[in-house]
């Protein structure tokens, strides 16, 4: 069982990565390899923008849950972000709880 509370990992590439990736320092030789959560992790990694990421973490997040039944999630905890109205392009909870791009916030006056 894998549990994760909150890691202070940057985004859900580097946790699929570290934890389902060929050279996971995790699990590795302990569980099955599927080409396409390999070529769904790469895509993700190279991704030269958001959308193309968002695209491909969620593809992939559907090849490791529904297609290969590589780990389910068995709790998922809310959380909120709290703000003004005028802070903009948070990029908070999008894709999953790990992304966020501070750089590209910014505040509307």
């Amino acid at each position: 069982m894998i549990v994760f509370l909150r890691p202070l990992w940057p985004t859900a590439k580097v946790v699929i990565d570290r934890v389902l990736g060929k050279n996971a320092v995790m699990f590795s030789k302990h569980i099955i390899h599927p080409d396409k959560v390999e070529q769904l992790l790469a895509e993700a990694k190279a991704a030269p923008d958001f959308e193309t990421y968002k695209t491909s973490i969620l593809a992939l997040q559907k090849a490791t849950i529904d297609e290969n039944a590589m780990f389910f999630p068995m709790l998922s905890p809310r959380s909120a972000v709290f703000m003004k109205p005028e802070v903009q392009n948070l990029g908070m909870f999008i894709t999953n709880g790990f992304d966020w791009d501070p750089e590209n916030v910014w505040i509307k006056k």
